[in-house]
């Protein structure tokens, strides 16, 4: 995982951004229950660091307290900001639940947290979105393995980009719902992807192409030799260059069908646009001669 080039200096944005409540969203149990049953597997016998969970709200807690004995991790352990007086600590083991205090404040970056993040082998979490990339290099700075909750524009950071083109970065099995704050309402956040650095089989995610070039007037980004697709549902099965689609493509990205070219701008560098005026952001792909079988084998390059 390449670092992610932020500055830890400003604490005073750093407080901030903790204390704001607009980042107290707590993933569904639904959606942990979807997406966590494909990695059984590859937890066993591991050591799970959850480092912004509150085990009263978390659902994370709740998903492994009720399936340790079918996942069967080493153990479990979950910190958050301290809420009172003292910062928590709770650990889940064959042998039961402990819970006890620590020292400092509970953040995933303080002195004691990164002491238990060193021990773990994978992080699993819903780390707050205004401090994503200081996360995702905190995580990296320790070599860490992760499935993560974050936001779906974050694939657009200058230095989370080459982690998803160079495969370092895998977006999850499943499409996640609303979430909900500490009372069960619902709350609309940012549109988020499950991150996760582990092997993981994307060619469940495999779809069928069905619409040809044809079907409307190709439209080409200016200057570009890159078809825009608006919808990944209108990726032609009869095109085999470059195509730039929405970010939100990437919610159905699998990468035996398809290679991540670049994200954002085009090959000029430049944002991309139509008739002078850029376009949303948009992520550039090309089908993978190997894919699978689309429509019919005829193909315009």
């Amino acid at each position: 995982m390449s670092k992610v080039n932020t500055s830890l200096k400003n604490k005073a944005h750093l407080d901030e951004a903790r204390a704001n409540k607009n980042d107290e969203f707590y993933t569904n149990r639904e959606d942990i229950d979807k997406e966590l049953q494909h990695y059984h597997k590859l937890l066993k016998g591991k050591v799970i660091y959850c480092n912004c969970d509150d085990y009263r709200w978390s659902k994370f807690y709740d998903y492994f307290k009720d399936n340790f004995d079918i996942i069967k991790p080493k153990k479990v352990i979950f910190t958050c900001l301290k809420q009172d007086k003292k910062a928590k600590k709770i650990v889940i083991t064959k042998s039961g639940i402990k819970k006890s205090k620590i020292e400092g404040t509970g953040s995933y970056d303080s002195k004691e947290s990164i002491k238990i993040l060193k021990s773990a082998d994978v992080v699993i979490t819903n780390p707050p979105y205004s401090l994503y990339r200081e996360y995702i290099d905190l995580l990296d700075n320790h070599k860490k393995d992760y499935l993560l909750v974050g936001p779906m524009g974050s694939i657009i950071y200058r230095d989370i980009q080459p982690l998803v083109i160079d495969n370092k970065m895998n977006i999850g099995y499943t499409i996640l719902g609303p979430f909900r704050d500490t009372v069960g309402n619902k709350v609309l956040g940012a549109p988020s992807l499950w991150f996760t650095s582990l092997d993981i089989d994307t060619s469940v995610k495999h779809f069928e192409l069905t619409k040809s070039i044809t079907d409307s007037g190709p439209v080409f980004y200016d200057d570009e030799n890159i078809l825009s697709v608006s919808k990944y549902r209108d990726i032609p099965y009869d095109y085999s260059g470059f195509m730039g689609v929405p970010i939100s493509f990437m919610r159905h990205f699998d990468r035996n069908q398809f290679d991540i070219i670049k994200i954002r701008k085009g090959f000029n560098g430049k944002d991309l646009q139509i008739n002078d005026k850029v376009v949303f952001n948009r992520v550039i792909i090309k089908r993978k001669t190997n894919a699978y079988p689309n429509k019919n084998s005829k193909q315009k390059s």
